[in-house]
């Protein structure tokens, strides 16, 4: 357990020396200063018990460069702590630095911040040896220390890295987290398949638990140790997929032998060996039936050497008739038509809705996000009447949710809430799975989109819905309900249930539906951030984007160089509040005009991607589903999307965006035209909890951020509705100190200064 956050942290020790917490005095007495005026270090096991906004000088050897980004983490024989300073940006690996800054805390993760000296004392310096641990045991007393654990196997090996990402391991039956952030060596590279050991930093990252969300931040390729002497250096690549087939190719880093164990359960025995002595390696997977779910787990041999992949799972291509209808639920534009007009059905997709239930034969499986009745058709009457007459009818919903139409269902329909606690965030999901085993193949059905079951997401806001006939990508969603639901089976099993980041990659991602390549992503487990900006980076002329709001700075940064490459980018969000000021700042430096913002009634509810729409091609795609921009969809929620290559679908989201981009405004328009808030808080100082009242009504979305003094967010609450009081309650856990507060809405935005006693 964790002292007290003021009287931080940790008794320490390599060997026998253990320091006690009422020498604390004495040392500082002893301290004094050396002859440059500096403060003479402490060890950092007695830094790290210095309370909180102290200043305090350490000595130690730098653990990593910037591969981490800023921080710099620094480890003497009794301990380690991290630094957190910009002017700290020239520390490498190796480096012997003598410090003073002052004690300060960041989502639990001590650190020492603004440095007001330091010393570099020697470089090129040996690391200290790293401190073998299992998952289990990494917590507190190797926060900041380099720690290795061996025997390791990630759950998304075979996939590749993606930056600011939580992979999830296991070893000798525990389970633990590994962190690679932006712009590490690591990012492209493979995720090792079979069992390696890894070396890296121990940290810490959690809003509000402080014995929870410990990680090990790895630094590049040499903190994985390979076991074996051939290892991976692709993923499994598909390809040619017929009903009956498909073929699989990937490489190695020397020549050898290899092949594929292939079924179609998760334990597959089938042998197929790819010929030669090479580090190309392919085979076709054959005698296979149409819209089979396959079970692939590739290995590389050389020598007495063996190395296995981890479980892949492909589809073949159904005998479905491929149909893919799309719906929006705003105007459209039918002067940007080239075949096919988009539908826009006002107030119609409840009923639509509707008519898909009514039509299921043998099951309906729901994900969603928010389901009501209030002012739209009683989608739960009709899931009922598909329970009496016979309909295996499963929901899964989102458990922070007000969910009124839940209670309204049958009492022996199959339903299961996602979690409330603070290690994950939402079941985001809005898809709908109908007859997806059904022996007819024309019957299965997903419905999928950006569309909650609310008055508001059918009535009032843009979205969109894509229907699309096809067995195989129907019982592909299968498999991820049915992680989520926990069971096969008419009920729910909450102790086998997975959700967010709990989950693993259990359905494929490649199809080929009515002759159309088609992608599919579950968030978290298939990286959907990366897949998003390797579609940005793949468009050739145009990437048109329609989402609610982007809050991650790779993808900003993804679409700047698109933009630079020439590309025609354009980007529509609801509102600059809804992103983060980094990406605001940076899409509107370097797109200008087209960097807009949603400017009708209602809220821009889409999350949508076209790319190539008006020069059609290889890469003219859209991207949809439930997946917002966010760090929250990529590491905590649930979220599906889809990208489809096809130019007559992208020529419907077309329609539909140029309608929502003509009404759009250019955000360094708008952001001139919105004042800024007439705001009071009370009381101010505060324990942390504290009211904000405004001049003007405070409306959905509304968004207050708290920040340390060195610019970090360190608190945000999003509110929803109206209030009619004007006012915010807000409630933290922060250590005492000044911090900056902004208040961010439709009408304006506000800022000032708030001290926590």
């Amino acid at each position: 357990m964790k002292t007290n956050t003021r009287e931080k942290r940790i008794i320490f020790g390599y060997g026998k020396l253990t320091i006690v917490r009422c020498l604390l005095p004495l040392l500082l007495f002893l301290g004094a200063v050396d002859l440059i005026g500096q403060q003479l270090p402490v060890p950092i096991a007695q830094a790290r018990l210095t309370p909180l906004g102290d200043t305090v000088t350490i000595e130690g050897v730098v653990l990593n460069g910037p591969e981490l980004g800023v921080i710099r983490f620094l480890q003497d024989s009794t301990g380690g702590l991290a630094i957190y300073d910009f002017s700290m940006g020239f520390l490498q690996r190796g480096d012997l630095v003598r410090v003073t800054g002052v004690m300060d805390e960041y989502n639990q993760l001590l650190e020492l911040v603004s440095i007001s000296h330091h010393t570099l004392i020697s470089s090129g310096n040996p690391l200290p040896p790293p401190l073998v641990i299992t998952p289990a045991q990494l917590g507190e007393a190797h926060e900041s220390v380099l720690v290795r654990i061996n025997g390791v196997t990630f759950t998304n090996a075979g996939s590749t890295f993606s930056g600011n990402t939580n992979y999830n391991i296991s070893a000798g039956g525990e389970q633990g987290v590994v962190r690679v952030v932006n712009n590490n060596p690591l990012v492209g590279q493979i995720i090792p398949t079979g069992m390696v050991d890894v070396v890296g930093i121990g940290s810490q990252f959690h809003h509000s638990n402080p014995n929870a969300g410990y990680r090990m931040m790895l630094r590049d390729s040499a903190d994985i140790l390979h076991q074996g002497t051939i290892t991976f250096t692709s993923p499994l690549q598909v390809s040619n997929i017929t009903t009956t087939s498909f073929d699989l190719s990937w490489s190695s880093d020397l020549a050898g032998s290899g092949g594929v164990y292939y079924g179609t359960d998760s334990d597959p025995t089938t042998l197929v060996v790819s010929p030669g002595n090479t580090t190309q390696h392919q085979v076709s997977v054959t005698g296979l039936s149409p819209a089979d779910i396959v079970y692939v787990k590739a290995f590389l041999a050389m020598g007495g050497d063996t190395t296995f992949s981890g479980i892949n799972v492909f589809a073949t291509q159904s005998l479905s008739t491929g149909d893919i209808k799309v719906y929006f639920t705003s105007t459209v534009d039918h002067s940007y038509n080239t075949g096919l007009p988009a539908v826009y059905l006002n107030n119609l997709l409840d009923d639509t809705l509707i008519a898909y239930i009514n039509r299921a034969d043998q099951s309906i499986d729901l994900a969603i996000y928010n389901f009501n009745t209030h002012n739209i058709s009683n989608i739960a009457d009709a899931l009922n009447d598909a329970h009496t007459r016979g309909v295996n009818v499963r929901v899964v919903y989102c458990g922070t949710t007000n969910n009124f139409a839940i209670p309204l269902l049958h009492r022996s329909i199959g339903r299961i809430p996602s979690p409330t606690t603070s290690e994950y965030a939402i079941m985001h999901n809005k898809f709908v799975v109908i007859d997806a085993h059904h022996p007819d193949p024309h019957r299965p059905v997903v419905w999928t989109g950006s569309m909650n079951l609310t008055h508001s997401s059918v009535n009032d806001y843009p979205n969109n819905v894509i229907i699309i006939q096809d067995q195989s990508l129907a019982k592909g969603y299968t498999l991820e309900f049915e992680q989520m639901f926990g069971s096969g089976g008419l009920q729910p099993d909450p102790v086998a249930a997975r959700f967010g980041p709990f989950k693993t990659s259990s359905a494929p991602n490649d199809y080929i539906i009515g002759g159309r390549v088609v992608k599919s992503f579950f968030s978290p487990s298939d990286r959907v951030t990366a897949q998003l900006i390797n579609q940005i980076e793949s468009a050739h002329h145009e990437v048109f984007v329609n989402t609610m709001l982007i809050t991650r700075t790779d993808i900003a940064m993804a679409l700047r160089d698109q933009a630079l490459a020439s590309g025609d980018v354009r980007v529509l969000v609801n509102h600059p509040n809804d992103c983060t000021q980094q990406v605001v700042g940076l899409l509107t430096n370097y797109l200008g005009a087209s960097f807009r913002k949603y400017d009708e009634s209602g809220m821009l509810h889409h999350k949508t991607m076209i790319t190539d729409p008006l020069s059609p091609g290889p890469a003219t795609a859209v991207w949809t589903g439930s997946h917002n921009w966010s760090n929250a969809a990529e590491m905590r929620n649930d979220e599906n999307v889809l990208i489809i290559f096809d130019t007559t679908i992208a020529n419907l989201y077309l329609q539909e965006f140029m309608a929502r981009w003509s009404a759009a405004e250019p955000l360094h328009v708008a952001q001139q035209k919105h004042p800024t808030l007439d705001v009071k808080v009370f009381p101010n100082p505060s324990y942390g909890s504290f009211t904000i009242t405004s001049n003007t009504n405070i409306t959905f979305p509304s968004t207050f951020e708290l920040f340390s003094l060195d610019g970090r967010l360190v608190h945000q609450q999003q509110f929803c509705g109206r209030y009619d009081q004007n006012a915010l309650k807000i409630s933290t856990s922060l250590p005492g100190g000044i911090y900056i507060f902004r208040l961010s809405t439709l009408e304006g935005s506000a800022a000032g200064r708030l001290m926590v006693k």
